[in-house]
């Protein structure tokens, strides 16, 4: 009577693990469903002849619960190689069906498949589809720079990739031209064009520069200014290889950089006796050095001066261009604002009495060619000691 209770007991309880977590192979024991392991990253590369490895487009984008994948590599594809990491456990890859390390010649392989594994948890087995890009004639590198190379600066943002076919570019306001380091695929011929932000474009007929590497092509651009609220918007690089190979559109967007207003020299005297005693400008590192040439890079600049020149200074201010205009000089003595007397209607010359050493000048100046290419430079002059500082201090704040 005691047994058939206790297997009734075994059979009701069994009953209730069905009722409740579903059948299960062992009636005594529920299995716990276990959790997938997925990849965090998938990368591929792509191996070219010509040209260092580059990563693949991979469509659609990366997702962990999603295992379906296309990859497009170049037409010049010689090798592809995978990497992928998983979020535990190990990861193996297979190669239209055979195990591969992940490094595979091309062509030769057509769909590759990456399982990850996890002693506690389920397989995730991802696939990818490896599609070649159409014959198409290829850039392998792009470089945009302010001068003739290697002196130019690269003006291009973000690393090349001959896949992807758009870039960004930021041009200094001042420059007339830009020069353009490309190469092209072998028997692949380029145009250019600009395009300005109205839309309207013009087409580019350069010849290319001598004496570089015998793999690129180096050309001269010239780079107009803006004219009025028009200006450039893109550089257009187009691929030609002729009726085997589809032509590639690269598009350059440019951001016309703006530089700040500097001026060209600082000229200070103060009154001594019966005339002036002129005090040459040089840097702070150097102040007693009077032929050291005013710079308007530098930051720091000194004008030495006898600690008893108290009667009336005056400044002079040389511009690099006869249009750049001084638009404000402001004079602070202490918490107090001096008002200058100003001796030429530019306002590049200009008086005022140093009768305190506590006073501060401040300059600002602004490019004959207007704020929209140039912000306003600001420059204070205060005194240390003996010595007037003259700081840069680059775009003025209002």
């Amino acid at each position: 009577m005691k047994k058939r209770n206790i297997d009734g007991l075994f059979v009701f309880f069994s009953a209730m693990a069905v009722i409740l977590f579903g059948s299960c192979e062992n009636p005594y024991v529920q299995e716990i469903m276990r959790a997938p392991v997925y990849l965090q990253q998938i990368e591929v590369m792509a191996a070219l002849p010509d040209s260092d490895p580059v990563p693949c487009v991979i469509t659609p984008g990366f997702v962990q619960e999603k295992t379906g994948y296309t990859v497009i590599v170049p037409d010049l594809t010689t090798g592809i190689s995978l990497n992928a990491a998983a979020d535990n456990g190990e990861v193996r890859f297979s190669a239209d069906g055979r195990p591969s390390d992940g490094t595979e010649t091309y062509p030769g392989v057509n769909i590759f498949t990456i399982t990850t594994s996890h002693e506690y948890m389920d397989e995730t087995t991802y696939t990818l589809n490896v599609v070649r890009d159409k014959a198409s004639a290829y850039i392998y590198d792009l470089q945009v720079l302010t001068d003739v190379p290697p002196n130019g600066l690269e003006c291009r943002l973000g690393n090349f990739n001959l896949l992807m076919t758009e870039y960004n570019a930021e041009i200094p306001a001042d420059l007339t031209a830009i020069y353009v380091k490309v190469k092209p695929q072998e028997e692949v011929t380029l145009s250019y064009e600009y395009v300005w932000d109205d839309g309207a474009t013009a087409s580019l007929t350069v010849t290319p520069l001598e004496g570089f590497d015998p793999d690129y092509t180096v050309l001269r651009l010239a780079y107009p200014a803006r004219s009025g609220s028009k200006d450039i918007k893109n550089l257009i690089i187009t691929t030609d290889g002729g009726d085997e190979k589809a032509p590639k559109v690269y598009t350059v967007h440019i951001t016309r950089q703006k530089s700040v207003s500097q001026i060209a020299g600082l000229e200070i005297s103060i009154a001594s006796g019966p005339g002036n005693v002129t005090y040459p400008v040089a840097p702070v590192a150097t102040p007693t050095v009077p032929d050291n040439p005013f710079d308007p890079s530098k930051l720091d600049y000194a004008a030495e001066v006898s600690e008893d020149a108290d009667g009336e200074v005056q400044v002079t201010i040389s511009t690099f261009n006869p249009g750049d205009a001084i638009t404000s000089v402001v004079i602070y003595a202490g918490d107090a604002v001096v008002t200058p007397v100003y001796i030429s209607p530019d306002k590049k010359t200009l008086r005022f009495t140093r009768s305190m050493p506590g006073y501060v000048l401040g300059i600002q100046v602004q490019d004959h060619l207007g704020p929209e290419l140039k912000d306003p430079g600001y420059y204070t002059l205060e005194p240390v000691q003996n010595l007037l500082i003259i700081r840069n201090l680059g775009a003025f704040a209002a």
